[in-house]
């Protein structure tokens, strides 16, 4: 297998988790190659990959924007790849997406519908917030947020976690395998 992970990082947590996807994904003797980027640096053809891994953090309801760019330049090239895509947010802000207990699912529909393909696996992976390191932009509307939920500061959180993302890989490469099964069972079928 050879795998792509191209993510888009606004302070660096993705780019924490795209990195220890890599390293795990690395140990597996199934694995030849696993490439780790920001999205700006892919510069193959993603013909070249076997699988596709995207990841982007939570901003303002929505992918990054070089993602989104991204997505939009490669789009007939995700065709009949297995694709996985993750986000990265603090739990308490993907779990409670336009006010709903849904796991973050409206911000996976914004990567389906930005996507030609739909991906066999989406998950949401903790992130981390660092309020120093917040612009200034940034800063007020995440205030915001936590003043609407009744904290008057911003609170120093970390729920990066390296587990989570190994689990998330190979849980990837579980449905890819079973979706490539599936394939070659019809393809034979159709044979017959």
């Amino acid at each position: 297998m050879k795998i792509l992970i191209a993510y888009a990082t606004r302070y660096g947590s993705t780019k924490v988790v795209a990195t220890w996807m890599a390293d795990h994904l690395r140990t597996r003797d199934d694995v030849e190659n696993v490439d780790v980027c920001p999205v700006a640096a892919v510069c193959a053809d993603l013909g070249d990959y076997t699988h596709i891994i995207l990841g982007s953090p939570l901003y303002d309801d929505d992918l990054l924007p070089e993602m989104r760019e991204f997505i939009d330049k490669r789009d007939p090239e995700f065709s009949g790849k297995p694709l996985a895509v993750f986000g990265v947010a603090l739990h308490e802000l993907g779990e409670g997406l336009y006010g709903n207990p849904d796991g973050g699912l409206a911000y996976f529909n914004r990567f389906f519908y930005y996507l030609p393909v739909k991906p066999i696996y989406s998950r949401f992976l903790g992130g981390a917030l660092y309020p120093e390191r917040l612009n200034k932009e940034d800063y007020k509307l995440v205030k915001e947020f936590f003043e609407l939920h009744g904290q008057s500061e911003i609170p120093f959180v970390q729920e990066l976690n390296k587990k989570e993302t190994q689990e998330f890989v190979d849980k990837f490469l579980q449905l890819a395998a079973v979706k490539e099964r599936l394939q070659k069972r019809i393809q034979k079928k159709k044979g017959d």
